[in-house]
């Protein structure tokens, strides 16, 4: 379980360490034009030698303290 919560951990600091502006997203079918949050969405390769990677989307916090408030992680499995 702890090797599970260090590996959770590190993709979390991994995936807020590549985020770049080529991730951001500027716009999604659907969506208003002018959204008043920042998103962005991508991969993190979790193995590189089978291919493997996890994919994210991610909003920024509407707020002028966002490192004060709550993270959901959240991941999808598959077959």
């Amino acid at each position: 379980m702890a090797l599970l919560c260090f590996m959770l951990f590190s993709s979390l600091c991994s995936l807020f360490l590549v985020i770049a502006h080529a991730e951001r997203i500027n716009s999604l079918p659907g969506q208003p034009e002018k959204v008043n949050f920042k998103q962005f969405s991508g991969n993190i390769v979790s193995d590189e030698h089978y291919g493997r990677s996890l994919f994210y989307y991610f909003v920024g916090a509407q707020s002028n303290q966002p490192l004060k408030l709550p993270l959901t992680f959240w991941l999808g499995g598959g077959m």
